[in-house]
């Protein structure tokens, strides 16, 4: 049977499914927030064994028996390797559950607010937060390449907020793999500079109308090309901000990659930063949406 990605099937679960843990825990499913090439995503009401109300959950959701459920195993793997790492989704539970004959495997992440693909819809980011987004994301990209996990799925669907815009996380580890952390001894290691290389085409998506700036996975050359069409249209763009860390980048992609050096770039191009400031600086209109 030809494959068909899980965002071209009819929904798993339906409104109002319960589903019931073997620990005792039951879901009760409300609505489907998404779906990607091997699982869909539900919003569910949780309840403990003893009838005390846990609150909402996401439920992602894939068939055990399609070819891509090794793509699950290994996001589950890797989401207990990352699970120490501030700024990352919650792995809550998982189980099976059968449905009409069907075998699914359930991943029970915490739940989220509005995602920065939704924020920046019709908006741009102010750029204190947008440097605020990209040093979270270095320092969570650093753990990850310290635990050995090469992230490769940044962008602005992928990054969550509270629904207060106060704590950002980063989901859905489908794309990302386990891969060696030194380059003399392993060629594949350079993959570790695509995670903050895409910072900055994250940036593109925050501070500008271009909405649907996603850099395939594709060679050095075509990242180093990216980052130099970027540079060229940052005084155009109103981007001059990120001049240095974009030299620094491209500095690194060929060499050692150092974390506390793009930090300092990406810091320098706003004096006024400060690692103490909350994400929302005004207790009125949020800046990220001014």
């Amino acid at each position: 049977m030809p494959f068909r990605p899980a965002f071209h099937q009819p929904n798993f679960l339906k409104i109002g499914e319960i589903l019931k843990a073997p620990d005792g825990d039951t879901f009760v499913v409300v609505g489907k927030l998404g779906a990607g090439a091997c699982a869909q995503v539900f919003e569910a009401k949780n309840e403990k064994r003893n009838g005390e109300d846990a609150g909402m959950v996401a439920m992602k959701i894939g068939k055990i028996e399609r070819e891509d459920y090794a793509r699950i195993k290994r996001e589950i793997e890797i989401l207990e390797i990352v699970k120490n790492v501030p700024n990352t989704i919650m792995l809550k539970k998982i189980f099976s559950y059968k449905c009409n004959d069907v075998d699914f495997q359930i991943l029970v992440l915490e739940t989220m607010g509005d995602s920065l693909k939704d924020l920046i819809k019709d908006k741009t980011v102010c750029t204190p937060n947008a440097i605020r987004v990209g040093m979270i994301l270095l320092d969570v990209f650093q753990h990850f390449q310290k635990l050995g996990v090469v992230y490769k799925d940044l962008h602005a669907g992928n990054v969550l907020f509270s629904k207060d815009l106060r704590t950002m996380k980063l989901i859905d580890f489908g794309l990302s793999e386990k891969s060696p952390r030194n380059s003399a001894t392993d060629d594949k290691a350079y993959k570790y500079i695509y995670d903050p290389t895409m910072i900055t085409f994250l940036m593109v998506n925050m501070k500008t109308n271009y909405k649907n700036a996603k850099q395939p996975r594709c060679s050095i050359s075509y990242y180093v090309n990216g980052l130099k069409d970027v540079r060229e249209n940052l005084l155009e763009a109103g981007m001059l901000f990120l001049k240095s860390f974009i030299d620094e980048l491209l500095d690194q992609i060929k060499g050692h990659l150092s974390y506390p050096k793009l930090k300092l770039a990406l810091a320098t191009g706003l004096p006024t930063y400060s690692e103490d400031d909350g994400f929302i600086v005004s207790s009125t209109i949020p800046p990220s949406l001014v």
